[in-house]
């Protein structure tokens, strides 16, 4: 804050009076600072605060919810401001960019068939309302949209190389001082743990402590593809369904491209049952169940929901 008794000519600075009237005015002025400082920032809806952004929503008509968080509400409102043509499969990624952010979705159009595909996962209805909002501005009226949400659980598979080594203590070389050392002992992998020191206590402990050391060098590949692939062809073959709200249940007979590929499961399953709000879908193996994933997705007539599972090397 800018002090305003520092913009006094001299003469006044040790005026009694002038420095009342200016320590009188000074909060005046600090206030009317702060308020110009964020008037300037909410003309940008990036460095906008919640205030600020309030405004746009107004002005766009849009609703928040109270779970909406605030960086979530200004990708919206950016998102609103650049629904301007022309509208192109580019223009509608760098949106959704936006939206998800890089990587996390895939689009698409089949022309012959004049659809449009979303592939994204939600987990946030106001998200997902946002989406249906912005594809209905840029879609074309001749082009049926298709939403799949996706289920992407992601199973590790790691592998470990580990080694000690060690020396015996005692010789018959001259040397031996009985009970000064463990019989063996190791630097980092193994300790023998009963001496002839007087603290022999039978049965206290194992005879020897082993430590190994690991030994394959961090974020060496070494898990094969036909691991991998392996892995996921086992696990495929324990599924059995697929329980939507606990209430819809999907069998395995009943999936759609349920393939084993590099290592991935993949299956698409189609939801009957129009306009109910999808939040959660578990995959079961009998009545174990291999995963539980929280969505929010609206589903319309024959929505689809694609399932991945893949097996990675973790490291």
């Amino acid at each position: 804050m800018r002090l305003l008794k520092k913009y006094l000519p001299s003469l006044y600075r040790e005026n009694k009076e002038m420095e009342g009237l200016m320590n009188a005015e000074q909060p005046i002025y600090d206030e009317a600072e702060t308020d110009t400082k964020f008037a300037f920032s909410r003309q940008f809806v990036v460095t906008a605060d919640e205030k600020g952004v309030e405004q746009y929503e107004k002005i766009l008509g849009i609703m928040p919810t109270a779970t909406d968080s605030l960086e979530f509400r200004k990708r919206r409102v950016i998102t609103r401001l650049s629904t301007t043509p022309p509208y192109t499969l580019n223009y509608l990624k760098q949106q959704l960019t936006t939206i998800f952010g890089a990587g996390n979705f895939n689009a698409w159009v089949d022309y012959g068939k004049r659809e449009l595909y979303v592939d994204s996962f939600i987990n946030n209805i106001s998200l997902f309302f946002e989406l249906e909002t912005f594809i209905a501005k840029v879609k074309p009226a001749n082009m049926i949209y298709i939403y799949r949400s996706l289920v992407l659980p992601k199973v590790g598979v790691s592998s470990r190389y580990l080694a000690g080594w060690g020396k015996w203590n005692y010789k018959l070389d001259g040397t031996w001082n009985l009970g000064a050392k463990p019989f063996y002992s190791d630097d980092t992998t193994e300790e023998w743990n009963y001496k002839l020191d007087g603290t022999w206590n039978l049965g206290a402990k194992p005879f020897a402590t082993y430590y190994l050391g690991e030994i394959k060098m961090n974020n060496q590949s070494s898990v094969t593809p036909f691991t991998l692939n392996y892995s996921a062809s086992k696990l495929k073959e324990i599924i059995t369904k697929v329980v939507i709200n606990n209430t819809i249940t999907v069998n395995s007979s009943d999936f759609l491209n349920f393939n084993v590929s590099g290592g991935r499961i993949t299956f698409d399953v189609l939801v009957e049952t129009a306009n109910i709000l999808i939040e959660n879908v578990k995959i079961h193996a009998g009545e174990n169940i291999i995963d539980d994933a929280t969505l929010a997705v609206k589903s319309g007539e024959n929505a689809r929901i694609r399932f991945e599972i893949e097996y990675k090397e973790a490291f």
